[in-house]
């Protein structure tokens, strides 16, 4: 029986949806869901602030008097209120499911929509690649084709432009990158070539006053959104010289590794959604987003794709400085997310991983990795 003085809210981050006939409840902070019954519709309706669960009944009751025929009124608002605290739709005061429905109200500025899709993409379940194959030519063959890249033979006359200097060194660079997952397992990457992927993509190379902002803005070889510089790197390190296996942040103002933990450390895949080719790697850089560093001065939602698009900007500069240095690397967004945070403890709220980069020594390709690359014609 629901005590009738326990103070009860709806929860802040439950959108509503059909599913077929009937109405759903998704919690995409809890990630959790309920199936709602027109009565359950009803007290969630009226349970906006918080309120007694005796009062939410008392007047959700009377819409409903005389009432189910059996076991009676109270009883049966009594399992309807169970079902949705159960749930986590509905909250009750000084629960954890209350102190993290208050710390969402108070730091998330990017509204209901953003939120869902934030939080409702995060922990997705990854297939084991054994059975990826299977499922992508299964896919493939009962799908229609879909056109790669568009050509301009119907916009006459295209105008031809000259092909690009092969001699250029900073083409040659980016045309000879490729993401590369044969990674030669237990061969270590210098210190100083690790230090440079890092500073290529994470390091800050001069500080810039602005009107309005308390602290001068780090300038870095990436852009970043209001030069709000929301990224944070961390490494875990396997198989690097003269550094010891454990997980590292990158202060990318001081140009140093400071320890966040010994091993044992987790196995790659473990955190890369069961990904096995990526364990050879000597490192893996994690990029963390804190959140509120871009939603303090921009508290509109397209914020939040300025900083999801940050991360790509950071991982190409890594990608291109390893290709450089000659070392197999490939980015991924295929990630644990509770895993990664649980590591380095970060913020679940505002402070979440977005991509991951790996490098190594190079080795035989993968069997995931691209075989039979033909050069464009047109380039010559």
């Amino acid at each position: 029986m629901i005590d009738p003085g326990l103070t009860v809210r709806r929860s802040r981050t439950v959108v509503l949806a059909f599913e077929g006939p009937g109405l759903v409840a998704y919690d995409f902070l809890a990630r959790s869901t309920a199936a709602l019954s027109p009565t359950a519709v009803a007290l969630l309706a009226n349970a906006g602030d918080w309120c007694h669960a005796g009062a939410l009944k008392e007047g959700v009751g009377r819409l409903l008097e005389p009432g189910p025929p059996s076991g009676g009124l109270d009883a049966f608002l009594d399992a309807e209120l169970e079902a949705l605290l159960a749930a986590g739709i509905l909250i009750a005061a000084g629960s954890p499911a209350a102190a993290r429905d208050a710390e969402y109200e108070r730091d998330w500025e990017w509204g209901l929509v953003t939120g869902l899709y934030h939080f409702g993409s995060k922990d997705q379940p990854y297939m084991p690649p054994e059975v990826v194959p299977e499922f992508l030519s299964r896919r493939m063959a009962e799908s229609a084709p879909v056109e790669l890249h568009l050509s301009n033979a119907a916009l006459q006359p295209a105008i031809d432009l000259p092909s690009p200097n092969g001699s250029d060194r900073l083409l040659e660079l980016m045309r000879r990158r490729r993401s590369y997952r044969g990674f030669d397992e237990g061969a270590p990457i210098a210190l100083r070539e690790l230090r440079d992927c890092l500073f290529a993509g994470l390091g800050i190379t001069g500080f810039a006053r602005v009107p309005f902002e308390p602290h001068d803005l780090p300038i870095k070889m990436t852009p970043s959104g209001g030069g709000r510089n929301p990224y944070e790197g961390y490494v875990i390190a396997r198989h690097v010289e003269d550094l010891p296996r454990g997980v590292y942040h990158y202060s990318g103002a001081e140009n140093s590794l400071g320890r966040v933990s010994w091993d044992p450390i987790p196995a790659f895949h473990d955190l890369l959604g069961g990904q096995t080719w990526m364990d050879g790697a000597a490192a893996l850089v994690l990029l963390v987003a804190h959140l509120r560093r871009t939603m303090r001065k921009y508290a509109f939602p397209t914020a939040y794709r300025v900083v999801l698009l940050e991360a790509g900007h950071i991982a190409q500069n890594m990608l291109l400085a390893a290709t450089e240095r000659g070392l197999a690397s490939v980015p991924t967004c295929a990630l644990d997310d509770a895993a990664v945070e649980r590591l380095l403890g970060a913020r679940r709220l505002t402070e979440t991983v977005v991509y991951a980069v790996a490098i190594g020594r190079r080795a035989p390709p993968s069997p995931v990795d691209l075989n039979d690359i033909r050069p464009n014609p047109v380039l010559g």
